[in-house]
């Protein structure tokens, strides 16, 4: 229909003009037949494609608590960041006080907090996943939403009581409040780090005299006697084994254990 209504607008201009636009096009010849050999291919394969997508197999409703969930790793370093400046922060106006610091404080507080409850809300939703050490999950969760609620309390002091340098009392008992927050903090970020990586992750790129103090201190008992392996045994132990403790048994262990799957 294009081409035909193309072809009377060019035959109504003047004979001159037709002679010079309606020339014989050989690229156009050819593009043409390809597109007609190809017709029927294309047909053929939009037909294949839309049974293929009747057929499929209908996908599992969105889950906006499943989508969130991953990024309680991406928003957990800022209540971190926030509640360590805050306490640097503190140290320094303890030494030279200001209402203009006093300001900056109160914003770095109140992003703390604010943080801080993301970081819990997707770290509960993460943690409803499972596949994680029960008794750790369960510290870092506790000592997360602490951190959280210090944090806020701690935001609120600030704001509403501590105006100014000369409220000794209340600014002592803040300036606690946030050291006791910060340390709290720490320990929730190592219970963290042992869920994701492992308990001992600290110490995987110890020196050698280091780990052999550890492992000293670990083993209380007698030395440790391996019992002796079969035959048809050893390809396994000696040299499978190996492979799955140091690649798969961090992920699907004792600790952790990512879709209810264990290697050990």
């Amino acid at each position: 229909v294009l081409f035909r209504s193309a072809a009377k607008r060019i035959a109504a201009r003047p004979a001159r003009r037709n002679a010079m636009i309606f020339r014989p096009c050989p690229t156009m010849f050819v593009l043409l037949s390809a597109l007609a050999l190809l017709a029927p291919e294309i047909a053929v394969f939009a037909a294949d494609a839309a049974k293929n997508v009747s057929a499929a197999t209908p996908e599992a409703p969105f889950n906006l608590g499943k989508f969130l969930a991953p990024f309680h790793s991406v928003v957990l370093h800022y209540p971190i960041g926030f509640v360590t400046l805050a306490v640097i922060l503190e140290i320094y106006s303890s030494r030279r006080p200001s209402p203009e610091l006093r300001k900056v404080i109160s914003l770095v507080m109140g992003l703390a907090a604010l943080s801080a409850v993301v970081a819990a809300v997707f770290g509960i939703l993460r943690a409803g996943g499972g596949g994680y050490e029960e008794k750790t999950l369960n510290l870092h969760r506790w000592t997360g939403i602490l951190v959280t609620a210090v944090t806020i309390i701690g935001w609120a002091i600030h704001r509403f009581m501590v105006k100014d340098a000369t409220r000794a009392a209340v600014l002592k008992g803040y300036r606690f409040l946030i050291s006791a927050d910060l340390i709290i903090l720490i320990i929730a970020g190592h219970e963290g780090g042992n869920l994701t990586h492992g308990s001992n992750y600290l110490l995987e790129g110890a020196p050698a005299v280091v780990k052999t103090v550890i492992e000293i201190m670990e083993d209380n008992t007698s030395p440790k006697i391996e019992a002796p392996v079969e035959e048809s045994k050893k390809v396994f132990v000696q040299k499978i084994r190996p492979i799955l403790e140091a690649k798969c048994v961090k992920c699907h262990g004792p600790e952790k254990m990512k879709g209810n799957y264990r290697l050990d």
